[in-house]
């Protein structure tokens, strides 16, 4: 995906939104917020070749969840919610990489060991955060954090079926999806830091961004 007149109207809502949350201007971030990920997804539908068009819909339905995500999360009541919604985006991103590898030897074929990291990560934070975490909401943020880190998995084993360029892409967008969603927990459960929501709103939008871009190819 190429940064053309499809992609302007995205970049344009994510400047705004970004100047929203760093100047902390409700007004901005809830006009905005909610169009990111639509302005991303048209950009993707125009943009996906024919060779894609197998996974070109399961994209679009874990943009469209993504989207439900964001504005879920504009009120704190409804994290749940949220949480579902990017828990069902996430399990279509997982989706789409395995029909892309479907027959392939993928790189995690090739280096199973490093599935170990993928599967330390997610609870070494959920064990850090665990005594913070409310009791009914434990087994929720324990699935979602093993959710993410296998979407990033699976990202990484396209790398060899993929182009170079468009492993990279998606890899680095994985990562910040991950990490997006990482200080969010780590903010919401008993470690609030400073321009908290600059952090999580600048790496997610370059994460979601930057697998699209990777899926392109």
């Amino acid at each position: 995906m190429r940064l053309n007149t499809r992609l302007l109207p995205f970049v344009i809502t994510a400047i705004i939104q970004m100047i929203g949350e760093a100047t902390n201007n409700p007004s901005f971030i809830g006009f905005t917020k909610p169009l990111l990920m639509p302005t991303l997804a048209l950009a993707w539908y125009y943009s996906a070749s024919a060779r894609q068009i197998v996974w070109k819909w399961p994209v679009m339905i874990a943009l469209l969840f993504s989207t439900a995500g964001d504005i879920l999360l504009m009120k704190p009541e409804l994290f749940v919610f949220g949480l579902a919604s990017f828990l069902i985006a996430h399990l279509f991103y997982i989706y789409t990489y395995r029909q892309i590898s479907k027959g392939e030897t993928g790189f995690l074929n090739r280096y199973p060991w490093l599935l170990i990291v993928f599967t330390l990560y997610p609870v070494a934070l959920v064990g850090w955060l665990w005594p913070d975490i409310p009791v009914a909401m434990r087994i929720p943020v324990a699935i979602y954090a093993l959710v993410i880190a296998s979407m990033a998995a699976m990202a990484l084993h396209l790398r060899g079926i993929l182009s170079d360029s468009g492993a990279r892409w998606l890899m680095m967008g994985a990562v910040l999806f991950v990490l997006s969603d990482s200080l969010i927990a780590v903010n919401k459960f008993g470690h609030p830091f400073p321009d908290a929501r600059v952090a999580i709103m600048g790496t997610y939008i370059m994460g979601q961004y930057a697998i699209v871009r990777g899926l392109q190819g």
